[in-house]
Parts: structure tokens; C-alpha cells; sequence
């Protein structure tokens, strides 16, 4: 069975080409739009892996990350921040959150699907 990866992600373009590139890469995608239908889907659906967005309407991904972390259901879930932000200061606030690591954007896409590979204990 496809483990399943959340992607919370504003941005139509970009949510649409990584699903698509996850797809391709055999795993099964669901997406929100926003740090509050992320957290939503992480307790209903209970995927393997997020991978969160950092500036995200309704909810911002930090609080997102800390609101998923505060779940005895979800607490276990790894969680990879995704941003475009550079600073130390917000990868520090990233995994200080509770992000397991911090992406910057663009991601390189080779490097994502070994990454994945890692956190979902692939062979």
C-alpha cells in the first residue's frame, strides 16, 4: 500500500506540480490549501508524512505544525517545513514548532524523493 503524504500548500501551481511529482513517485496525495484544512486532514486522515508550507492562510504553518504536535493521534507524524524563507530565524521557529526539517524553496526534486524515502522507512 502507497503511504500516504499530506501536502498543505497554498499555491495552486506549486500544489499541483509536487502532488503530481509525488504521484509519479507511487505515493498517494491528499492536499490542503491551508494551515486549518491541513491540520483537519492530518486528524482525519492520519497520512504518514506532511509536508507543510510555512505562509499558509487561515492558519500559518507554524501554528499548523504545533496544532498537529498537540494531537496524541497526529504527535508521531513526521513533518517537513517547506518555505521559501531563508533565515535561520525561521527554520529555527520551523522546528522549534515541532518540524522534523526545514526545505527551502525550490526544492530540488530528486533530493525530496530521497528524503522521503528516509522519514517513511522506505527500502
Amino acid at each position: 500500500m502507497a503511504a500516504i503524504i499530506l501536502y498543505v500548500e497554498d499555491d495552486p501551481i506549486q500544489r499541483q506540480l509536487i502532488a503530481q511529482m509525488l504521484e509519479w513517485g507511487g505515493y498517494t496525495v491528499e492536499l490542503a490549501e491551508d494551515g486549518r484544512e491541513g491540520v483537519d486532514k492530518a486528524t482525519s486522515r492520519l497520512p504518514d508524512l506532511i509536508m507543510m508550507d510555512l505562509r499558509l492562510p487561515r492558519m500559518d504553518g507554524y501554528a499548523a505544525i504545533k496544532a498537529i504536535r498537540s494531537q496524541a493521534e497526529t504527535a508521531h507524524i513526521p513533518i517537513l517545513a517547506l518555505s521559501s524563507l531563508t533565515g535561520e530565524r525561521d527554520k529555527k521557529q520551523a522546528m522549534d514548532a515541532g518540524a522534523n526539517a526545514y526545505f527551502v524553496k525550490p526544492i530540488d526534486l530528486t533530493q525530496l524523493l530521497s528524503i522521503l524515502k528516509t522519514y517513511l522507512a522506505e527500502d
